[in-house]
């Protein structure tokens, strides 16, 4: 016998529980099978009532048992919530509005959203943890769908910030090194000329051709900011340091370590 349970997922389809099936007792002096077997044949409608339920009708097994949330960036990736929501640190309270949502070790992350129209959203650098008991809330939310209006699913259209990812083309390396070196420029950033003019405190560009042609210089720390590094001169140690690190135009295989190239 096998316990048929709850609706988890919300489907209308109550749900199989494989992991509660009960053998009934049968020894020689007695029965639970010719137990059970009398009371549906004589229907009394007390210890046993007897009726018909169909496979994917009624109910369903775990095969077929699919929650909203673990279709988390298949089907949506954003979420609605109401003031009802805390964060874990210090419990703060999260504001209503439309976050994008991510999992992570089991934890539910929100970051807060701004529509820019045209069906386009953005992110922004405010990100909340859910606590503990605000994330079972979440899941159920989830879950139950339109009844659960607490928050409510949503797939949003993001802004990209990259552009030819699958680039066939060839490019010339010394073309690269020069638009590296313009972009950089124009930041406000510093190119690497030697080891005493450099500037590691933000946004950078390394050609490690012009670290090698430095007399006793092994490796250059690129600090913080995002750092574009290139060439492919070897014996040379760079610390990519904080953000975000590029390495272009490299005609030699590089080792990469986490932290630094």
């Amino acid at each position: 016998m096998t316990k048929i349970g709850p609706d988890t997922d919300f489907d209308t389809l109550l749900e199989l529980d494989e992991q509660s099936a009960y053998k009934l007792y049968v020894a020689s002096d007695y029965s639970e099978i010719e137990f059970f077997a009398n009371l549906i044949n004589m229907d009394t409608q007390s210890y046993a009532i007897s009726y018909s339920s169909t496979l994917n009708v009624d109910y369903e097994t775990s095969a077929t048992v699919v929650t909203k949330m673990s279709e988390l960036g298949d089907t949506w990736n954003s979420a609605t919530i109401d003031g009802s929501f805390f964060a874990v640190d210090a419990a703060i309270p999260i504001a209503p509005g439309t976050y994008k949502v991510s999992l992570d070790s089991g934890r539910i992350y929100l970051q807060a959203t701004t529509d820019l129209g045209g069906g386009e959203y953005d992110t922004t650098d405010s990100t909340y943890e859910l606590s503990s008991a605000s994330k079972t809330v979440f899941e159920m939310a989830i879950n139950m769908g339109t009844a659960g209006n607490s928050a409510m699913d949503k797939n949003l259209t993001y802004k990209q910030y990259f552009y030819d990812i699958l680039d066939n083309e060839t490019h010339d390396g010394k073309v690269v090194i020069q638009y590296m070196e313009m972009f950089v420029d124009a930041e406000g950033g510093t190119s690497y000329v030697t080891a005493e003019s450099f500037d590691n405190s933000g946004i950078n560009f390394i050609n490690t051709a012009v670290v090698y042609a430095e007399d006793g210089v092994s490796s250059v720390d690129a600090g913080a900011g995002d750092d574009f590094v290139a060439g492919g001169v070897g014996g040379l140690t760079i610390d990519g340091g904080s953000g975000f690190d590029l390495y272009f135009a490299s005609p030699a295989d590089i080792e990469i370590k986490k932290g630094s190239i």
